[in-house]
């Protein structure tokens, strides 16, 4: 069976419309789910209506009454049946409901190419740190392959691409422009254009006159891609890797608006690679970039936490977070602390041992109090990064860069 990738666009501006939803309820609910229908379809929905067992007991304990328990529940319940639904996944949902006044006034879901934890959470407010790996720069990117015969648009993330499709994106260099007038006056050869890179030339009668006219045209080709790719993706904020040959990229990187396009391409004709040969392609470039800025944010943080501009400990660190001090926070990728932030005493409330991330019973010890500070510096416009245990400094669960010297103000809180 093919097997298939379906995602929903998640963006910075979506994250910042959930991260000042407050509500009277609000259920989160993470979970893995499988690409392909078959036997995975239906584990999927077994599992999801495990958690929403769990979640109705969640809800009990959040002393929410009965009403408001249908309430939040009965848009999950729909969604549990939804066939269709369940047979275009990703590799992971996540799904919100927000109760105001008894009525739910918040219901979403995403279909993400990243992997959650089976969990839920209720709150006042969503729990959106599960997402933050999806909007930082090793979670999300795109790829554009393109060619005079063919243009694709890719979504991927670290697990692989799926090709996204958008009624404004030209399907090739003669359907953008409407050339066929001169198509038998011009002759296409790609020399030593395969997947390792090449050139390609255009040859036709007319020389030097036709060569401009033909950089023209491939200058509005391009033009017209780059308006599709303004109407799906806006201008840039997750990065772009271009697939083509090599004479194509600098006429594109003139022609485009979108900031984050990288600056080496995936080099050779795209047209015959498939989505997992452009992944294996364009992930290394991806990920080379992000660890690149990354490596020198961790040098500036491993100074930073020996100043009062940076903090290890995670009780100081979410003080801190109340106050809008934190402008970078980088947390392990398998840090957990059982428990739960209380923001009127600003401090955090455990009710286990810290450790990994997957054990989980009553209501405190499936809440990780360690998103709750993820929660908070999101929402005071700080940055997160989700990082392996090795880079954080002196194996700590999360360390923080601040905007101004904090120790004093801490301190005395």
């Amino acid at each position: 069976m093919k097997e298939t990738l379906t995602v929903d666009r998640f963006t910075r501006k979506e994250l910042d419309k959930l991260l000042a939803y407050r509500g009277d309820v609000v259920l989160t609910i993470t979970m893995p789910t499988h690409r392909t229908g078959g036997p995975e379809l239906r584990e999927d929905r077994i599992r999801f209506k495990n958690l929403l067992n769990e979640a109705q007991g969640q809800l009990e304990e959040f002393n929410a009454d009965e009403s408001v328990q249908k309430t939040t529940l009965r848009p999950l319940v729909e969604l549990q049946d939804d066939e269709n639904f369940w047979e275009h996944q990703g590799d992971g949902l996540v799904a919100f409901v927000g109760v105001k006044s008894g009525e739910a006034d918040l219901f979403a879901t995403y279909r993400m190419p990243v992997e959650f934890e089976s969990r839920c959470v209720v709150d006042h407010r969503p729990d959106v740190a599960p997402l933050v790996q999806v909007v930082q720069g090793d979670g999300r990117y795109f790829v554009l392959a393109v060619s005079p015969n063919r243009v694709r648009l890719f979504e991927g993330s670290r697990f692989g691409l799926t090709e996204i499709e958008h009624a404004a994106m030209p399907e090739n260099l003669v359907e953008a422009l409407r050339i066929d007038e001169y198509k038998e006056h011009l002759q296409f050869h790609s020399v030593g254009a395969d997947s390792s890179g090449g050139d390609a030339i255009y040859h036709g009668q007319g020389g030097s006159d036709l060569d401009r006219r033909k950089a023209t045209e491939l200058t509005s080709y391009f033009r017209r891609i780059d308006d599709a790719l303004a109407e799906a993706l806006g201008t840039g904020e997750a990065p772009l890797v271009f697939a083509g040959v090599e004479y194509l990229y600098p006429i594109f990187k003139e022609a485009t608006r979108y900031s984050a396009l990288l600056d080496e391409p995936v080099a050779g004709n795209p047209d015959d690679l498939s989505a997992q040969d452009l992944f294996e392609k364009a992930w290394p470039l991806v990920h080379q970039q992000y660890r690149t800025g990354l490596d020198e944010k961790l040098e500036r943080l491993s100074k930073a936490v020996t100043t009062d501009l940076g903090e290890t400990d995670p009780d100081k660190v979410f003080a801190s977070s109340l106050d809008g001090a934190v402008e970078t926070l980088y947390v392990s990728k398998k840090a957990w602390i059982s428990g739960q932030a209380d923001d009127s005493n600003r401090v955090l409330i455990r009710t286990g041992e810290a450790g990994e991330a997957g054990t989980s019973s009553s209501r405190g010890e499936h809440r990780n109090a360690i998103e709750d500070i993820v929660n908070r510096v999101l929402q005071y416009g700080g940055t997160v990064y989700y990082v392996e245990p090795e880079d954080l400094p002196e194996s700590s669960e999360l360390a923080a860069q601040y905007r101004y010297p904090v120790a004093e103000q801490v301190a005395s809180s």
